[in-house]
């Protein structure tokens, strides 16, 4: 996972990211690479990992925008990150060639039991 390691150092120094962004897609590489001077924390989660075996421990207490075009594996990353203790939310993007056509937003707190 692309950017855990900054965060990790953020929270040691004792502070708690406004946010922490979360992307699913690899073509989004770059946007975990650099991060923003305003709070904010970036992760990129590879295809290839294993969604149950992330450790989102540096996560507990922050909102986390988890960002992709696959529904299933934004939802299991929030499911991860909830068990964690974090506030998570996705936003399912449908990206076309000229940008994104649309986005759904959806919140594990916010489902029906």
């Amino acid at each position: 996972m692309i950017g855990i390691q900054p965060l990790i150092a953020m929270r040691r120094r004792g502070i708690r990211p406004v946010l922490v962004a979360v992307e699913t897609d690899p073509s989004m590489r770059s946007f975990a690479m650099v991060w923003p001077e305003d709070g904010q924390a970036r992760l990129l989660v590879d295809p290839s990992e294993a969604v149950h075996r992330l450790d989102f421990r540096p996560c507990i207490g922050c909102v986390c925008m988890v960002c992709g075009s696959d529904e299933g594996r934004i939802k299991a990353i929030c499911e991860v990150l909830q068990a964690a203790g974090a506030k998570p939310f996705g936003m399912l993007e449908v990206r076309k060639p000229w940008g994104v056509e649309r986005t759904e937003v959806f919140n594990p707190d916010l489902q029906e039991a």
